[in-house]
C-alpha cells in the first residue's frame, strides 16, 4: 500500500509488526520501546504487547530495557533472500558491472509505502577508500542517484503527490530543494536513460544510477554506480553500462 494511499481501514496489527521488524532491521542494534513508538508514532503500550509476542516466537530479543532481531526473524530473513528469484537474477549483473567500473554497485528498490529507496544488495568497491553502504539502508528518492533512477519513471500522478507531500531537505551542497530544479532534473532522466548526483545526499559522493523495470514494466528498482565525490571515473561514460546493466535485471518477476 502506497504511503499516499488511506490505511485507516486496513488491519493495524500485522502492519505494526512488519514496521516493527524494520526498524530493528534499520537500527541494527539495540532500540528502546520509547524509540520504536515514536518511530511508529504508536502507543507505547500497544508495541509492547506486540514485542512480547514477538520475544516469544524468538522474533526479538530483550535485553534489560532494549530490544534487537531475534534468530527466527534473521532465519526468514535467510530464507526470503534465498527465495527472492529477483535477487538471484541480479547479482550476477551488479557483480560484472562491479568489475567493469571497479566502483560500489547497489541494486535499490522503490519501497512505496514509505516513497523511499531501500537497498537490498550491494557489491563493494576494489578500492580501500571508496562508498560504504548497508542492506536495508533506506534514501530519499528526491537527492540520490538510486532513488532519482526510480522517480524519473514513475507516472505524473505519483510524482505531483511525491512533491506535495515529502519535504526537499537540504542534505549536502547540491541538494535540490526547489520543485522546480527537480523537475528539471527528473525530465533530464528520462531523456537520458539514467541518472547522475554529485554530492547531493552526501558531499563525500557521487553516483550513477539506472532505473530497472518488473514483469509488469513499471520502474520499480534501480542499479547505481556509486564512488568518491572527488574520484576521476575510471570508466569514461558509465551511462552505457549502467543501461545495459539495468536492461539485464529488468523484466524478473517478483
Amino acid at each position: 500500500m502506497s504511503r499516499f494511499e488511506d490505511v485507516a481501514a486496513q488491519p493495524r496489527t500485522p502492519i505494526r509488526i512488519v514496521q516493527i521488524l524494520e526498524n530493528l532491521a534499520e537500527v541494527r542494534g539495540p532500540i528502546s520501546l520509547a524509540e520504536l513508538a515514536r518511530r511508529l508514532q504508536a502507543p507505547k503500550t500497544s508495541i509492547f504487547a506486540l514485542l512480547r509476542a514477538l520475544e516469544v516466537g524468538g522474533y526479538v530479543t530483550r535485553t534489560g530495557e532494549t530490544y534487537t532481531l531475534g534468530a527466527a526473524s534473521l532465519r526468514l530473513g535467510i530464507m526470503l533472500e534465498g527465495a527472492s528469484s529477483f535477487l538471484q537474477v541480479t547479482r550476477p549483473v551488479l557483480e560484472k558491472l562491479a568489475e567493469q567500473t571497479g566502483e560500489t554497485v547497489i541494486l535499490a528498490v522503490l519501497d512505496r509505502e514509505r516513497v523511499e529507496a531501500l537497498y537490498v544488495d550491494e557489491v563493494a568497491a576494489i578500492h580501500s577508500v571508496r562508498f560504504v553502504s548497508t542492506r536495508g539502508m533506506r534514501r530519499p528518492l528526491y537527492c540520490t542517484a538510486a532513488g532519482k533512477a526510480m522517480l524519473a519513471f514513475q507516472d505524473a500522478d505519483f510524482i505531483d503527490r511525491y512533491l506535495a507531500t515529502v519535504p526537499l531537505d537540504k542534505h549536502a551542497d547540491k541538494t535540490r530543494t526547489g520543485k522546480a530544479a527537480l523537475l528539471k532534473d527528473l525530465d533530464a532522466i528520462r531523456r537520458a536513460g539514467y541518472a547522475r548526483t554529485y554530492k547531493e545526499m552526501q558531499n563525500e559522493v557521487k553516483g550513477w544510477s539506472a532505473p530497472v523495470t518488473d514483469a509488469d514494466g513499471k520502474v520499480s528498482a534501480s542499479i547505481t554506480v556509486a564512488m568518491p565525490a572527488d574520484r576521476k571515473e575510471v570508466v569514461s561514460e558509465l551511462g552505457p553500462l549502467l543501461i545495459a546493466a539495468a536492461q539485464a535485471a529488468s523484466g524478473v518477476k517478483r
